[in-house]
């Protein structure tokens, strides 16, 4: 089971993974953590302009992450569509995931794995 305190660790590490692309990036922070049926919602941004309020700091497209409070998986709103069906996608992109490994399990256990 993963908990609020583990998928904001996650979290942290997914959004802050160096990009060579954009090697003066600022340190992103987790904002909120909101329960989910499926696990955590979870919000970011820079620190700076979490800090400040300045929007010359501020950051386009981070999109919340549905983190999964059975393995951990990240699972990316996105920025496009109205947020309510960003987030009906990605669960349902976690419920197949999850189906996904509930499947494996069961094989496992058939085959005296």
């Amino acid at each position: 089971m993963i908990t609020k305190e583990d998928a904001r660790r996650l979290v942290t590490a997914q959004i802050n993974e160096p990009d060579p692309m954009w090697p003066d990036r600022p340190e992103f922070i987790v904002t909120s953590i909101e329960e989910h049926r499926l696990g955590w919602l979870i919000s970011y941004d820079s620190r700076p302009h979490h800090e400040t309020g300045d929007f010359q700091h501020a950051i386009v497209g981070n999109a919340p992450y549905l983190v999964s409070s059975v393995d951990g998986s990240l699972h990316l709103t996105g920025t496009a569509p109205p947020f309510a069906e960003r987030l009906r996608a990605a669960e349902d992109c976690l419920e197949r995931h999850l189906a996904e490994i509930t499947q494996a399990e069961q094989a496992g256990t058939s085959n005296g794995g």
